[in-house]
């Protein structure tokens, strides 16, 4: 979304999000989307002062961990790729030697030792970067309570806040999607989901 100031001839200049993508392409998005700067400044204050109270809860600090760390079928599946693919470089390993042996042996020309060793060579490589993904989804699954105590060292340092500043925001949130107001019986009601940092976790 971006800013747009309107003037008034009451109240002065008034400051609106507006969605940037309705105006620059009405055929894709169909639907008017803005919400004015002070009143999404007090939803987002609100919704921060509830956040804050969630994360003084131990017990809602402690289902937050092990939702985000202890799932043990994934970790189990992470595992076992990780080993899986070990014993397929270790084999990779094996093969390339003697391979190495038969060409030098003349068991087998050189066209084919360069052929078979960039095949094995593709498939090494291929494997490396899949156990590094499988290694770094388990170490940040496993840091979730080292994130949690980030964010609340943060929470900390601002939680007596009085007024929502562009500084408090980016320390906190990562993200607001604002999403189109819609009618519900009668009732113009918008959702909007706020993405905070560190453990990203979205309300």
């Amino acid at each position: 979304m971006v800013l747009a100031v309107k003037p008034t001839k009451t109240q002065g200049p008034t400051i609106t999000y507006k969605c940037a993508n309705h105006y620059q392409h009405p055929d894709e998005c169909e639907h008017h989307n803005n919400i004015g700067y002070n009143t999404l400044k007090e939803i987002v204050t609100l919704r921060i002062k509830e956040f804050f109270k969630l994360m003084s809860n131990d017990e809602i600090i402690d289902k937050l961990i092990k939702e985000k760390s202890s799932n043990n079928d994934i970790d189990n599946n992470l595992i076992n790729s990780v080993n899986k693919n070990q014993d397929r470089l270790n084999d990779i390993l094996k093969i390339t030697r003697k391979l190495y042996e038969d060409y030098i042996l003349k068991k087998i020309d050189e066209d084919t030792y360069d052929r078979l060793l960039g095949d094995y060579q593709k498939e090494q490589k291929i494997i490396q970067q899949k156990i590094m993904d499988s290694k770094n989804i388990l170490d940040n699954r496993k840091d979730i309570k080292s994130d949690i105590n980030k964010l609340q060292a943060v929470i900390n340092e601002v939680i007596d806040f009085t007024d929502l500043t562009e500084e408090i925001v980016f320390k906190l949130i990562s993200r607001i999607d604002v999403d189109y107001a819609r009618e519900v019986d009668g009732i113009k009601v918008r959702e909007i989901k706020i993405t905070y940092r560190f453990i990203d976790i979205t309300l």
